[in-house]
């Protein structure tokens, strides 16, 4: 999996959700662009045990109708969710520098 074709839009996602008032449909894109960056990181095996709880407390926020939080944990979310990928595709890539010499 490429980590540009993740970054590149999430980055975008990011910087528009920032730029004006946020909304329902603003917040429910940001939990599931979170969602699918989460099982991403499942998928590659390497999931952080911060996503989860940060995916959880932005379904909290849109419950309560607070967008703006809902948004902003989503964010932190997807963040270390690309974060995890990156961490895994150098781990995949170096894992014969780790080994003894």
């Amino acid at each position: 999996m490429k980590i540009k074709t993740i970054l590149l839009p999430l980055l975008l996602t990011l910087i528009c959700s920032t730029a004006y008032a946020q909304t329902s449909s603003e917040a429910e894109q940001a939990i599931q662009s979170a969602d699918k960056l989460w099982a991403a990181t499942i998928t590659a095996g390497h999931e952080w045990n911060t996503i989860k709880p940060l995916v959880a407390q932005a379904k909290q926020a849109l419950k309560t109708n607070d967008f703006s939080a809902a948004i902003t944990l989503a964010n932190r979310a997807s963040e270390q969710s690309v974060l995890a990928l990156i961490q895994a595709e150098h781990e995949k890539t170096n894992w014969v520098n780790n080994l003894p010499k």
